[in-house]
């Protein structure tokens, strides 16, 4: 990652399920049940898109939240935001991993065909990782 924190080179990854962003050109990238994750290899910060839902946004974020709390998925979990957002919602939490690591993510459905964006790094790496966030969710494009 370069110091400035600007978004690295990206490039266009087009997804067999119709849509397309913008990713750091050293990103991996995988694939599972409806579920496409770029990872950044040397800062570890993660975006994901999942395919949408009918479902109510909100709805399926709680239910989302309280079967990860419930399997005890994320110990130490501290919700920072769960709320109606821009026609779809918000999920933002921060727990421990079984290292003794703090990681932050966050969940937005967008769209009117429900997306689900995600995005995860290490806590103390939110701030500086924010710009890529940004970056990555603004050029998210639903297939048409």
């Amino acid at each position: 990652m370069k110091s400035s924190g600007h978004h690295p080179a990206g490039v266009w990854y087009a997804d067999a399920a119709g849509f397309r962003v913008s990713v750091p050109a050293t990103r991996l990238t995988s694939r599972d049940d409806g579920v496409a994750c770029f990872q950044d290899p040397a800062t570890l910060r993660a975006f994901s898109v999942a395919e949408g839902g009918a479902a109510d946004p909100l709805q399926r974020l709680r239910t989302a939240r309280d079967a990860a709390v419930e399997a005890g998925s994320l110990p130490e979990y501290d919700e920072i935001r769960l709320t109606e957002s821009g026609g779809g919602a918000e999920w933002e939490s921060r727990w421990r991993t079984p290292h003794g690591n703090r990681l932050r993510a966050r969940q937005q459905i967008v769209d009117a065909n429900r997306w689900t964006l995600g995005w995860i790094t290490r806590d103390g790496d939110w701030t500086a990782a924010t710009a890529d966030w940004e970056t990555v969710r603004e050029s998210f494009r639903p297939p048409r």
